[in-house]
Parts: C-alpha cells; structure tokens; sequence
C-alpha cells in the first residue's frame, strides 16, 4: 500500500496535473498543425503535455519523498491573497482596451495590494 510521505508534494502535483488537463480540454478546439507549420493549438498543447509530465513527477515525489523535518504542516487555505491575485486578473483582463495600459496597471497593482 502507497503511504504518503509528503502531501504538500502531493497536492502540488495534483494541482499541476489538473491545471495540465483543463488547458488540454480548453485548447481542444485549436488545430495542432505540425512542427514546420504550427497551429495556434501548438504551443499550448505542447505546454500543457510539459506541465503535467511535471505535474506526475511532483506527484509522485509525495509517495517517495519524507517531508523536511522543519517543513511547516498542510493547513487550509488563505483565501483572501488567492482571491485578491484572482481579482487582481480579471481586472487586469477586463481594464486593458477600456483603460488603456497605466490606468490598468495602477489597479491591477492596488487591488492585488488587498
């Protein structure tokens, strides 16, 4: 039986291997092309096949690797800095062309200050 030895490990692995299969189901619709031709589905795909290699290699370092004896424990999440950086995105996402690139820098900046 697997014992988990490191699950800060564990969890970041799980993390990468989905944000890996979101971006391939999300880049689902791009043509590929091929390599002397690339398609706008290309990079993303290649990126996404890279990330959850990584993704598995994290993983599994949770089942092989201890855990560094100083290492604090998992607790739960902070969400207000994850909500706040989130925020902080789609401000920037939805300022851009309205705002044009000073004004949306300056808010993205103060809101991810929160």
């Amino acid at each position: 039986m697997l014992r988990i030895r490191d699950p800060r490990e564990l969890a970041a692995g799980l993390f990468l291997v989905l944000v890996a299969a979101l971006a391939l189901v999300f880049s689902d619709h791009l043509p590929i092309g091929r390599l002397v031709n690339m398609g706008p589905g290309y990079v993303p795909r290649a990126l996404a096949w890279i990330l959850g290699g990584l993704g598995v290699i994290v993983l599994l370092r949770g089942f092989t690797a201890d855990a560094p004896r100083d290492a604090p424990p998992v607790t739960e999440w902070a969400w207000r800095p994850l909500l706040a950086l989130t925020a902080a995105i789609l401000v920037f996402a939805f300022l851009l062309e309205r705002a044009g690139l000073v004004i949306c820098i300056i808010v993205t900046v103060a809101v991810s200050g929160l």
